[in-house]
Order: structure tokens, then C-alpha cells, then sequence
């Protein structure tokens, strides 16, 4: 009967902790705008003009002219921030392994759980990063393809 009750604790403290990291893990989401607000508005301080020489120098660089992004780039956006969630998930199923063998006991059987579930995500971590650098490579590739 302590069993029962004991796992009964562990699985639900497995899915707070696992809510909990999933929560943090949403709202560290960088914003889709990262330009300040009030970096458009005109300014006289010293970080107003320091903000327009950047974007003078963003501009001539190609970086920061207002042309709409090509399909290339949405696309490229878009499997990066796919790619991004699904690391944050094999992330925290790493976490969901080290809590797993933690909480064993010594338990032979769970401690086999738990490293399955380590070398699993960590190669799907592997896999996921491997993909967002051929994804970055072929997407600008293709990018300056098209447009030079």
C-alpha cells in the first residue's frame, strides 16, 4: 500500500516538475520584435545617436533595410523556431531522466528507465542541433543564391 502511495507522489511530482520546466522554458521565448519600442523615436541623447549610427550601419550592411523577408526567410524562421521547441522538449526530458534516476531507489528497473531515457534525448538533442545548423547552412545558402 506505501507503494502505491509513494509512486502515486512520484508520478505527480514528475508532472509538476515537468510543467514547471515546460512554463519556464515558454516564456524565456525571445519576442518576435527585438527592436525597442522607443528606438524608432526621435532622440537627442547620446543613446539616440548611438542608435542611429547602428542603424545606418545595419543598413549598409543589408541587415536592417525595411524590404519585406523572402519565402526563403519565413521558412528559415520558421523550422528555426520548430527546431528551438523541440530541443526545449528534449531538454526536458533530460531533466525528466536525471529526475527519474534520482528518485530509483536503486530500483535496477528504474534506473534502466532513466538512462534509456538520458541516451535518448540526449541523441535527440544531437539531432536537433545538427538540423538547425544544415538547416541555417542550406537556408542561407539558398538565400544568397536567389537574391545576388
Amino acid at each position: 500500500m506505501l507503494n502505491k502511495s509513494y509512486q502515486y507522489y512520484q508520478k505527480i511530482l514528475f508532472k509538476g516538475v515537468f510543467a514547471l520546466f515546460l512554463l519556464l522554458s515558454l516564456s524565456l521565448v525571445p519576442a518576435l520584435n527585438t527592436k525597442a519600442a522607443d528606438a524608432t523615436a526621435p532622440a537627442n541623447d547620446a543613446r539616440g545617436d548611438a542608435l542611429n549610427i547602428l542603424d545606418q550601419t545595419g543598413f549598409q550592411a543589408n541587415l536592417g533595410n525595411s524590404q519585406s523577408p523572402t519565402t526563403f526567410q519565413i521558412i528559415g524562421s520558421v523550422i528555426n523556431w520548430i527546431l528551438g521547441f523541440v530541443g526545449i522538449l528534449f531538454f526536458g526530458l533530460v531533466v525528466y531522466g536525471g529526475v527519474t534516476w534520482l528518485m530509483a531507489g536503486g530500483t535496477p528497473e528504474q534506473v534502466d528507465k532513466a538512462i534509456n531515457i538520458l541516451k535518448r534525448s540526449a541523441f535527440g538533442i544531437v539531432v536537433v542541433v545538427l538540423a538547425f545548423i544544415l538547416t541555417n547552412f542550406v537556408v542561407f545558402r539558398v538565400i544568397n543564391i536567389f537574391i545576388k
